[in-house]
């Protein structure tokens, strides 16, 4: 994938939000770990990306720390 800023235009956040909303979808959940691995985002751009999509609420956030996991709004993941 292209490289991107630590900060995304709206073009690019939306290019993440689709890769994000798939791996939801067939997963269930996401991970920082996992956006990174399908993107190839940097820690600190798979931070802000998710910060953003939760400001927007198109993502909601589970768990704290090192458990946590993102999905679509509504889901009713556990928290780990």
């Amino acid at each position: 994938m292209a490289q991107f800023k630590t900060v995304f235009d709206e073009d690019q956040f939306d290019r993440i939000l689709g890769i994000a909303t798939a791996f939801i979808v067939k997963h269930g959940s996401l991970t920082n770990r996992d956006l990174r691995r399908e993107t190839g985002l940097s820690y600190d751009q798979a931070i802000n990306f998710f910060k953003k999509a939760v400001q927007k609420k198109v993502l909601q956030r589970h768990g704290r720390t090192a458990n946590i996991h993102y999905c679509l709004p509504g889901c009713a993941i556990a928290e780990k």
